[in-house]
């Protein structure tokens, strides 16, 4: 999903937000999706 004009957001669990999210598209399979991502400005909510 896209937040604002520069944020891209990956959401692997489903939840209730208010915010407005453009959807881009999607991932099929999310098996160690934090490791594939690796770290530094990568934050997981």
């Amino acid at each position: 999903m896209l937040y604002g004009d520069n944020c891209l957001v990956i959401f692997y669990e489903t939840f209730s937000n208010s915010y407005n999210y453009t959807y881009i598209g999607h991932i099929d399979d999310i098996v160690d999706l934090e490791n594939i991502l690796g770290s530094g400005n990568v934050k997981f909510y």
